[in-house]
């Protein structure tokens, strides 16, 4: 995780970030995927058509239909296998973890400031996990 410009002490503060992250788009009207995806990973950054059309088709939401908080799981889980390639079998317990901490309100280890990538760390995370474990054989 320390290759990445923001890190996580935890898989479930990377979630939980970017839960919040997203939650506070949908507070400022960025609701649609389109509107979340061209914030959330810019065409400068990203192929944001594509973004776009692999999201709203693995959340069953059109590009520009309302996303609200209850559509966030789904939507994570999305930009997760988006940035990742893939869905840790581990992600309902992350997922669990994270949301413990929100209701909690416990902020840990990132300002809001890195909020916006946190895919970067957590991803980095998975891949990692991902590689040691296929090198196991698991």
């Amino acid at each position: 995780v320390s290759q990445s410009r923001y890190s996580f002490e935890k898989p479930e503060y990377g979630i939980r970030a970017l839960y919040l992250n997203l939650n506070s788009y949908l507070k400022k009207n960025t609701n649609t995927i389109e509107k979340i995806v061209n914030t959330y990973a810019p065409s400068s950054e990203n192929d944001t058509i594509a973004y776009i059309k692999f999201l709203s088709k693995y959340t069953g939401k059109k590009s520009n239909e309302i996303v609200s908080v209850l559509d966030l799981k789904k939507l994570i889980q999305g930009i997760v296998i988006q940035e990742n390639g893939y869905l840790p079998l581990s992600f309902e317990d992350v997922w669990s973890k994270a949301m413990n901490l929100i209701s909690k309100k416990k902020i840990v280890g990132a300002s809001v400031s890195a909020l916006v990538l946190f895919s970067i760390s957590i991803l980095a995370y998975y891949a990692a996990n991902y590689k040691y474990n296929r090198n196991k054989g698991l």
